[in-house]
């Protein structure tokens, strides 16, 4: 259960959006929300960085005023919310000051562009999941959440989380695995043994899917949907079957099969990060990478309560 969601702000990146998204799952799971302002750069400046002490005033007590406007609207939802102020220039602070509150989420807003450098390292270094919500999505409603599955361990570690929201929420789980066809020679001409071989391959692997995801059902305990879906290429399957399904959270882990420990996540995660029109929650299948040597985060006296 996620029982602290920490939705984090820097000063210069405020969305509505965001808030509407931990509120959407913190009112039925009956969570704890901590609205977290991480402010940018130091208030005597550091290194060369110079930094008005005065226009760092204004824009801390601004930042304070939108976190408790925002908190707010989450108290009149019956949700219990804090605020906190930190100061920190590494990621890895934010990470600490996460762990510290026992946070089970991190929500951050996403434009759909590029994964931001935050969002890949935020994936690097920490085990919690991290919720990319859209920024324009004012009235988030969870109905129909889908997990892509490829049999592996590490693409099952999003089951339980997206499991739980299904059941306080009321929405409908789909679980999904994508079949790939073989990649046929290009150069040369295709016979008909080699199609054969080919479909035989598919059909094989198909059925074998169908007995995983009924399997993984039945585990669940409760009422679920399954796709077996055989595309060429597995993102632009799952892309179109969130269309096709109605699919309003996508929950997946950050690796598969081939992911590659050194990259926050693998090649299909980054593609849904990257290009899903609906929130994406991603679930760290691999053990965080967390340096000793980065400062604390530093919490703003007299910040906002």
């Amino acid at each position: 259960m996620l029982r602290t969601i920490i939705v984090v702000f820097d000063n210069w990146q405020l969305s509505n959006g965001v808030v509407s998204h931990a509120a959407a799952l913190a009112e039925p799971l009956s969570s704890r929300v901590i609205l977290t302002g991480v402010m940018s750069g130091a208030e005597n400046g550091s290194g060369d960085e110079f930094i008005d002490p005065v226009l760092w005033s204004v824009t801390k007590s601004e930042f304070e005023i939108t976190l408790n406007q925002y908190a707010q609207y989450l108290r009149n939802r019956n949700i219990e919310t804090e605020i906190d102020i930190i100061k920190s220039s590494w990621v890895e602070g934010l990470v600490r000051y996460a762990v510290s509150t026992d946070c089970d989420l991190m929500v951050l807003p996403y434009d759909g562009d590029r994964p931001s450098q935050l969002i890949q390292s935020l994936l690097k270094h920490t085990h919690i999941p991290v919720l990319l919500a859209r920024a324009d999505d004012l009235e988030p409603a969870f109905k129909n959440i889908l997990i892509p599955l490829d049999g592996s361990q590490r693409a099952e570690s999003s089951i339980n989380l997206a499991a739980s929201i299904a059941r306080a929420t009321g929405a409908r789980l789909h679980l999904t695995h994508v079949v790939q066809q073989p990649e046929m020679p290009r150069r040369t001409t295709v016979s008909a043994e080699d199609l054969e071989i080919a479909q035989q391959l598919v059909d094989r692997n198909a059925e074998e899917a169908r007995r995983y995801l009924d399997q993984v059902a039945t585990n669940l305990a409760f009422d679920v949907e399954t796709h077996v879906v055989i595309d060429k290429k597995v993102a632009s399957a799952l892309h179109n079957l969130v269309d096709q399904e109605g699919i309003d959270l996508l929950v997946l882990s950050a690796h598969g099969y081939t992911g590659e420990p050194q990259w926050p996540f693998g090649m299909v995660a980054e593609n849904l990060v990257r290009y899903s029109k609906v929130p994406t929650l991603i679930v760290q299948d691999l053990p965080a990478l967390l340096s000793k040597s980065q400062s604390e985060p530093t919490r703003i006296p007299n910040g906002a309560h």
